[in-house]
């Protein structure tokens, strides 16, 4: 009979897949990172400068450089990375994150 009072290493993976953590952290990380990226059609607020704030619709996105329209009115450019993705434009879906690449969100 075998001794049942000997502990069992249990890999790491497997502790977290019967905990409902299969979601791989890296995926998660991407997932977010696409989801909050700078695109074309989509609603952002300018994160520094003089016209920190203002909430502008991205109209087209390349090399690193948003062309947008104020809200307000007006047009006007930026490096995308003084603007920020406003997620309350739009509700994300299931698909949506499914879309991007993760395969399997548990509880």
């Amino acid at each position: 009979m075998p001794d049942r009072s000997t502990a069992a290493a249990i890999p790491r993976n497997v502790i977290r897949h019967l905990q409902g953590l299969t979601v791989d952290a890296k995926a998660l990380h991407e997932a977010r990172a696409e989801i909050c990226r700078i695109k074309p059609g989509q609603r952002a607020k300018i994160a520094a400068g003089p016209l920190e704030g203002f909430a502008v619709d991205v109209t087209e996105v390349k090399n690193g450089i948003a062309w947008f329209d104020f809200v307000t009115g007006g047009k006007g450019k930026a490096d995308v990375a003084s603007l920020v993705a406003d997620l309350n434009d739009k509700a994300l879906t299931l698909e949506d994150v499914v879309g991007l690449g993760v395969q399997q969100i548990s509880r």
